[in-house]
């Protein structure tokens, strides 16, 4: 292949390309470089389209040009004649452009430079950066621990949000070491069939899930928690990945079985004092009884609820009833009254 083939090739290349002759042992680039050849891309970057290189320095060709357009200073002084072959990346703050530049050497006192512009490349590094510092900004504020993991039989975690340690005990480098802690693993085994036999059905559906579950700390303490995910698919394709946020809503369950308890506990007392106790829903419908009220009446305490009173009482003594129920559901008072009816035996 001939010389002038050659360099139409490098000529039409879109990257910079300058080759220079070594004329001197100073190491001012200025000095020591001759231009031989330059392609046209190099004198678009540069700002020089249609100027003459051929045979001037480096320095006679930038040292005398007015605010030049090429930082030529900063870029040679990164350039090492003794060592060729290096490769690195540039700045030029006039062109506000990153370029990735490779220098060689086929022959002693001769040098070679490539200039490949990566700004594209850069401004996408950037932004990527910047989007993964908001996400992990948003990550970090949330109240709890966001996941993702891939979806086969270890669910391995690939990204745990430092909030796993506050919830589990384990910090969120456990669940990425080679023996990774499973996650899998802090489940409640009393829970764990119905987890995972909940996010593998909602996964076959193409739905979400929601659940709420035990998980054990490290400390040993029982936690309850909420998760919500997601399957995550390309293409169409099989689910990939598992993304989701697990919530502890220990405080929530504990003050939820608290009520349960009370609840119960008060509906015990109920049952078992002689006093009738009942609340209506309305001015004439049951909503629930005790059993003293119940035994009163000669029916099954569960089955008293949304009964009226006129299914239980006579007439007259139900209409008497629902106008004192009004007025106590209009005054928000009580209203204290005798009425007599019979029991369920007759007295």
């Amino acid at each position: 292949m001939s010389k002038d083939l050659l360099f139409d090739i490098v000529n039409a290349s879109p990257f910079g390309f300058a080759f220079y002759e070594i004329i001197s042992e100073s190491k001012d680039p200025g000095e020591a470089l001759k231009f031989l050849e330059v392609n046209e891309s190099f004198r678009k970057l540069v700002g020089l389209t249609g100027y003459e290189f051929g045979q001037k320095t480096v320095g006679e060709v930038f040292g005398t040009l007015q605010d030049p357009k090429f930082n030529w200073k900063e870029f040679y002084a990164n350039i090492d004649f003794d060592h060729p072959g290096k490769c690195f990346e540039q700045y030029s703050q006039p062109l506000d452009c990153w370029f990735q530049v490779q220098t060689y050497s086929h022959q002693k006192g001769f040098l070679a430079t490539t200039f490949i512009d990566i700004k594209l490349r850069k401004d996408a590094i950037d932004a990527l950066k910047s989007s993964e510092q908001k996400y992990r900004s948003l990550v970090s504020n949330l109240p709890g621990t966001t996941y993702r993991c891939i979806f086969d039989h270890n669910w391995k975690i690939t990204f745990m949000s430092p909030e796993i340690s506050t919830l589990t005990g384990y910090p969120a480098e456990d669940f990425y070491k080679p023996v990774q802690k499973s996650y899998d693993s802090l489940i409640h085994p009393a829970d764990k069939d119905f987890v995972n036999q909940s996010i593998e059905k909602a996964i076959a559906n193409g739905q979400s899930w929601e659940l709420e579950y035990r998980i054990l700390h490290k400390n040993g303490q029982e936690k309850w928690v909420f998760e919500k995910g997601v399957s995550v698919s390309e293409e169409k394709g099989p689910a990939r990945f598992m993304d989701g946020f697990i919530l502890d809503v220990t405080d929530r369950k504990m003050a939820e079985e608290a009520l349960r308890k009370s609840e119960e506990n008060q509906r015990i007392l109920l049952d078992n004092i002689q006093t009738q106790v009942w609340y209506l829903i309305d001015d004439h419908t049951y909503g629930a009884v005790n059993e003293a009220h119940a035994t009163f009446i000669g029916m099954e305490k569960d089955k008293m609820s949304f009964k009226s009173v006129f299914d239980v009482f006579p007439e007259e003594a139900s209409i008497k009833l629902q106008q004192e129920n009004s007025e106590v559901f209009r005054t928000a008072k009580p209203i204290y009254s005798e009425s007599w009816i019979r029991n369920a035996s007759g007295d």
